[in-house]
């Protein structure tokens, strides 16, 4: 948050807003109204060209590092965690958290902006689109100002333990054929997305799909399976491509920056009622978010070992009384946990 304008920024997870849509940053949740009754004029609005592209790796793929790749902000995190928010579909990009401690998992993480759509309400075209109800409305905290539109992909690949460090060779090779520097997890391509069609990778030949499970999850829907390294960082650097169709080519919304509405009042307060309430939000503290955050995060190393238990059970199931092969399938941790993780943080 910016602390002089309250300006905000709030990541879409396949959520779907407009510009002049309201906002309640308490629940984090559209209200399903706008601040205009009209279409805005050309000259009040402007979309900017952004490209760039951006790759991570992840060997942790606990909540924080996903967070963390995916920019999601403190206070979003908490409406996350605390199932406020329900991500599920496309955007569901928590569920490439590892969840079993008899697997190992490594994540590859494409993060394509391509423009920025804004609407300037400091201009005299805005007063006359205003609807003046939608400021009256006692739940709305932010107004939608910006939209930055794009498209997130994630690889994930997984196998079971062996300890041989085998994806630790996969990330290795990534790096090279992403172009990612050792050590720091990221490159931007900038607005001219290359790389070499001949990507030299160590098992190029090999078929990785005979170790490793590989999927995706993200904006874009995969029509190949990919077999080898390279394979993966092909599809990943051809989303630009894969993208132009969408939206006029440019993808699909991936965050919204929100301003105040009483912000949003000063422009525009020559067409509004004398006299309104607006609400006054508190920041949320950082602190605190980090504390429940990790907290998550141990519960997820919880979470991997009961998992990995319940599934030695089953693979020896046949060596085992069946009411106690039962009990123990009963204890499987559901992957993400819900909002009474609260009650044990202490504040």
């Amino acid at each position: 948050m910016d602390l002089e304008t309250g300006v905000i920024t709030r990541q879409a997870l396949n959520r779907v807003g407009y510009l002049g849509s309201l906002y309640n940053i308490r629940r984090d949740e559209f209200l399903g109204a706008e601040i205009f009754d009209s279409k805005l004029p050309d000259d009040v609005v402007s979309t900017v060209d952004c490209h760039t592209q951006n790759f991570h790796l992840d060997h942790e793929n606990n909540y924080s590092s996903t967070f963390k790749h995916l920019d999601v902000q403190a206070e979003l995190k908490l409406s996350i965690m605390g199932g406020i928010i329900k991500i599920s579909g496309k955007g569901n990009y928590l569920s490439t958290v590892n969840t079993n401690d008899r697997y190992e998992c490594l994540t590859c993480t494409s993060s394509l902006i391509t423009k920025r759509d804004k609407v300037h309400i400091s201009y005299k075209g805005v007063q006359k689109c205003i609807c003046k109800e939608a400021f009256s409305d006692p739940r709305a905290t932010h107004v939608v100002t910006e939209i930055v539109w794009g498209a997130n992909v994630i690889a994930k690949f997984e196998q079971k333990k062996t300890g041989k460090n085998d994806l630790q060779k996969i990330g290795g090779q990534l790096e090279g054929a992403m172009n990612i520097g050792p050590g720091i997890g990221a490159m931007n391509t900038g607005s001219g997305i290359e790389g070499k069609a001949d990507v030299e990778v160590e098992d190029k030949s090999n078929n990785v799909k005979d170790k490793f499970s590989i999927t995706f999850v993200g904006d874009v829907q995969m029509n190949i399976i990919p077999a080898t390294v390279a394979d993966v960082a092909t599809v990943l650097k051809g989303i630009p491509d894969k993208i132009k169709q969408m939206n006029g080519g440019k993808g699909v919304q991936l965050s919204f920056v929100l301003t105040p509405i009483k912000e949003v009042a000063r422009y525009v307060s020559a067409v509004l009622p004398s006299a309104f309430e607006m609400v006054t939000v508190r920041q949320t503290n950082e602190m605190l978010v980090k504390r429940i955050e990790k907290t998550f995060d141990y519960l997820l190393r919880d979470t991997q070992r009961m998992n990995g238990l319940v599934e030695l059970v089953k693979h020896y199931s046949h060596y085992l009384p069946l009411h106690e092969v039962d009990i123990v399938e009963d204890q499987q941790v559901s992957p993400f946990l819900s909002s009474r993780v609260f009650a044990i943080i202490p504040y």
